[in-house]
C-alpha cells in the first residue's frame, strides 16, 4: 500500500506487463531488468526502463517472481508458477534454473525452524552448479562466487549463503 491513502498502486493489466511476463514465462534463466528491457526493445516493444522496473516490483510484490541478488548489486528475476515447495537448481554461468522436488530438504528446514521457535516458515533453497551447456567454472560470471544472496519472498531480511 502506498503512503498516500488516496493513491492506490496500479494493479491493472497492461500491454507492457503482459510483454514482460511473456519473456519471463518463456525463459529458463534469471533475467535482469536491463536484459528484459533489451529483449523487449529488440522485439520492437514500446516500453521504458522505468516501466520494466515498476512492473518487476509489482510482480515481486504479488509473489509471481523469484528474485536472485548478486554481490555486484544486480537483481535478476524468474517466473515461478510451480505450486508447492520445491528447489531451484541454478547454473552458476548462465543463470539457467530448473525446478526440482525437494520434500526431504523442505521437511528438514521446517523441523529445524520449529525446534528453533520460528513459525509461518516458507522453506526455499537454491542449489548451484554448472549446466551441461556451459563451460567449467569461471570467476567472471559465477553467481555463487559473487556472494549470492536472496531475500525470502515475504521478508525484507537478506540471507547470505
Amino acid at each position: 500500500m502506498s503512503a498516500d491513502p488516496h493513491h492506490e498502486p496500479v494493479t491493472r493489466a497492461t500491454r507492457q506487463r503482459a510483454a514482460i511476463l511473456s519473456v519471463l514465462q518463456h525463459s529458463a534463466h534469471y533475467r535482469s531488468a536491463g536484459q528484459l528491457y533489451a529483449i523487449l526493445y529488440d522485439r520492437g516493444e514500446s516500453i521504458s526502463r522505468a516501466t520494466v522496473y515498476r512492473a518487476l516490483q509489482f510482480f515481486v510484490a504479488t509473489g509471481s517472481l523469484k528474485v536472485l541478488h548478486t554481490a555486484d548489486g544486480e537483481t535478476r528475476y524468474r517466473w515461478c508458477d510451480r505450486a508447492g515447495r520445491h528447489l531451484h537448481l541454478i547454473c552458476r554461468q548462465c543463470g539457467r534454473a530448473e525446478e526440482i522436488a525437494g520434500q526431504a530438504l523442505d521437511d528438514t528446514a521446517t523441523d529445524a525452524a520449529q525446534r528453533l521457535g520460528f513459525s509461518d516458515v516458507s522453506p526455499t533453497a537454491e542449489v548451484f552448479g554448472n549446466c551441461s551447456a556451459c563451460p567449467t567454472k569461471t570467476e567472471t560470471n559465477d553467481l555463487s562466487a559473487q556472494g549470492h544472496r536472496r531475500p525470502t519472498p515475504r521478508s525484507k531480511h537478506v540471507l547470505k549463503s
